[in-house]
C-alpha cells in the first residue's frame, strides 16, 4: 500500500463504471456493424468495398480490445475483492496502488474508438 494511490472503494467504483462503458461499446459496435451491412448491400463500387473491409477489420480489432481490457479490469476487481477479504477492517479508508496502467489502456481505447466513430460517420455520410 502506498499513500500515492486511491481508496479501494473508489477503484472498485471506477472498475464497475469502466465495465459498464465497455458493455455500451460492445453494443455500439453491433449497431455500427448493422449500418455497415446496409452500406454493403447498397454499394458495389470497389472503393466502397475497400472501405467496408477496413471498417469490418476495425470493428473486429476494437471488439477484441474491449474483451482484453474488460478482462484486465475484472482481474483488477478480483484483486480488490481479495484485498478486502484479507483485510476487512477500515476498507473505506485504505488506499491501494493506483491502477494507472489500466486507466491508460481505457483512455487510449476510448480515444481510438471515438476517432473510429468519427471516421465511420464520415464514411456513412458519403455512401448513404
Amino acid at each position: 500500500m502506498t499513500s500515492q494511490g486511491n481508496y479501494i472503494t473508489e477503484q472498485r467504483k471506477e472498475n464497475i463504471a469502466w465495465l459498464e462503458t465497455f458493455k455500451f461499446y460492445k453494443d455500439e459496435i453491433k449497431v455500427l456493424r448493422k449500418r455497415l451491412e446496409e452500406v454493403a448491400s447498397r454499394n458495389s463500387a470497389k472503393d466502397v468495398k475497400m472501405q467496408i473491409s477496413h471498417f469490418e477489420n476495425q470493428f473486429i480489432i476494437n471488439d477484441e480490445q474491449i474483451d482484453e481490457i474488460s478482462h484486465a479490469i475484472k482481474e483488477n476487481q478480483v484483486k480488490m475483492e481479495q484485498h478486502i477479504h484479507d483485510n476487512p477492517v477500515a476498507v473505506e479508508h485504505r488506499k491501494v496502488e493506483d491502477h494507472t496502467e489500466l486507466r491508460d489502456k481505457v483512455n487510449v481505447f476510448e480515444n481510438i474508438f471515438k476517432q473510429l466513430r468519427i471516421e465511420f460517420n464520415e464514411f456513412l455520410s458519403k455512401t448513404m
